[in-house]
């Protein structure tokens, strides 16, 4: 357990610093290690990180599977406390799709749920990259709104929204690699 918690530590660390390469070629280790486990929390993290090294790497079809399946096993093993990631994660897929009520929506989800007060940096970086211009796309009122209602679902419904297909676009450059440290 300890090698796989390793590389997969080791790549969020890698995603923090902006070097989604990197946390994608951990990440590859770390995988067959956490499935031979079977540890479920590990596993949902796991692909909780390979969905945010695949959309800071511009696959976001890679990035919606992976955070389906978290989502999904998140909510299979009732282990919500780490939803927000995923439906972070969607949401930014939705942006990219141009589904910026849905990516709002997604948006103001993953900020209720959060365990932590503080947004993490990986967290931010999502949010500055992919979700932010959701305000000027659609509209500051209607933006808030897509926000407030997401904020208001419980969980179970924040979950079947995010698990809803949306259509994923593929991206065709890299996000920007630039994550500052918490």
């Amino acid at each position: 357990m300890r090698l796989a918690d390793l590389y997969s530590d080791s790549a969020y660390s890698a995603l923090r610093l902006g070097d989604h390469r990197l946390a994608q070629r951990l990440l590859d280790q770390a995988e067959p290690l956490t499935r031979a486990l079977g540890h479920r929390q590990a596993f949902i993290g796991l692909r909780g990180n390979q969905g945010l090294a695949r959309l800071f790497g511009g696959d976001s079809v890679g990035a919606a599977k992976a955070f389906r399946e978290q989502l999904e096993l998140t909510r299979e093993h009732g282990l919500h406390m780490i939803a927000s990631e995923g439906l972070i994660g969607l949401a930014a897929v939705a942006a990219l799709a141009g589904k910026w009520e849905h990516a709002g929506q997604l948006l103001g989800a993953a900020e209720a749920y959060r365990l932590t007060p503080k947004e993490p940096a990986v967290e931010r970086h999502v949010r500055t990259t992919y979700l932010d211009p959701g305000n000027e796309a659609l509209g500051s009122d209607a933006w808030n709104a897509a926000l407030a209602a997401g904020r208001s679902l419980t969980l179970e419904q924040a979950l079947t929204l995010a698990l809803s297909p949306v259509p994923a676009t593929p991206v065709a450059e890299p996000a920007k690699e630039c994550v500052a440290p918490d």
